[in-house]
């Protein structure tokens, strides 16, 4: 059920084929005789990200170059002291290696124009975000280090 006010809110989500998170309650209704959602919040992917991302993770490869300085350029442009941290994972046959930027200078809007400037650089399954709860390969200190491990 989505009542006046959150359905207001919401509207510009309500699309056609548009994924969506609602948050609300799950409740029996004796009435319908079924279950029944009522929703505090509604939010699209983009809304999800900007909310709930707690840092970028970005893959690279020895299999596919990277220009860094196109790398540099593009994480510039969506640079924000109240963004996300970043993180890189580099990938060879023999090992991988996690580093992790320094919080204190690179942090980005976690946006879609983001999203879409950073796969354009470095590909399309190059990109994730790590959120609230998830577990993720790396480790998350505040300051920039590597890590590394074979196998």
């Amino acid at each position: 059920t989505l009542f006046e006010n959150t359905s207001r809110a919401a509207e510009r989500y309500l699309d056609k084929d548009n994924i969506l998170l609602v948050k609300g309650k799950l409740g029996y209704d004796d009435y319908a005789d079924g279950f029944r959602i009522t929703v505090d919040e509604v939010l699209d992917l983009e809304a999800v990200r900007e909310k709930y991302a707690t840092r970028v993770l970005l893959r690279l490869s020895d299999a596919q170059p990277v220009d860094m300085n196109a790398l540099e350029h593009s994480l510039a442009e969506y640079r924000d002291n109240q963004g996300c941290p970043i993180s890189l994972k580099y990938v060879n046959k023999q090992a991988h290696a996690w580093y992790h930027l320094d919080e204190n200078q690179w942090r980005v809007r976690p946006c879609e124009g983001l999203v879409q400037e950073l796969q354009r650089v470095l590909g399309p399954k190059a990109v994730r975000f790590g959120y609230r709860g998830e577990r993720t390969e790396q480790k998350t200190e505040p300051q920039a280090q590597a890590s590394a491990s074979v196998g």
